[in-house]
């Protein structure tokens, strides 16, 4: 593992859960792919960023890319975080905590050509009924805005952690 990979699981271990919510929408732009899937197989994942991190796989687009046979290691393991957490959610596995997520109302969402509130249902094929239906909705809560929180962020990492790596790498 390298010493960046290191940094972001040393982090994530003593992050608040409002960090982890911004380490789950890093994984949007596939930063932390490999932490995404570590962070669905712990009991302290937040069920609001289980949930979060469900949608931020395109579940949808990383079965379609599976059927096909054209899936890369980066979807590959998109399709595993979202296949973890669909496994998960519903046996009370993941903590409570005060976060929310709203999969129909995303307000951390503002990447590229995605509108903002993004609301990931509309990614669902028409009469889609798999997985659990607490999976399509909100969990009520504290919302973090993910994006304005790292703001201040260096490479997906907090300064207090982003500079150690980077001195480290110099």
């Amino acid at each position: 593992m390298d010493k960046y990979s290191w940094a972001a699981f040393h982090f994530a271990e003593a992050a608040s859960d409002a960090e982890w919510m911004c380490l789950a929408w890093l994984y949007l732009d596939n930063f932390h792919v490999d932490l995404a899937l570590w962070m669905a197989n712990q009991r302290r994942c937040p069920e609001a960023v289980a949930l979060a991190l469900y949608w931020y796989s395109h579940p949808y687009v990383c079965a379609d890319y599976r059927k096909r046979g054209q899936i890369s290691r980066c979807h590959s393991v998109r399709y595993a975080v979202f296949e973890t957490v669909e496994r998960y959610f519903d046996t009370g596995f993941y903590s409570v905590s005060e976060l929310g997520f709203n999969p129909a109302r995303d307000i951390s969402e503002s990447v590229g050509p995605l509108s903002f509130p993004l609301n990931w249902l509309d990614s669902l094929p028409e009469g889609d009924s798999k997985g659990s239906p607490r999976l399509r909705q909100a969990i009520p809560g504290v919302t973090v805005n993910a994006r304005r929180l790292i703001d201040e962020w260096r490479e997906g990492l907090p300064p207090r952690i982003a500079e150690q790596v980077f001195d480290l790498k110099e």
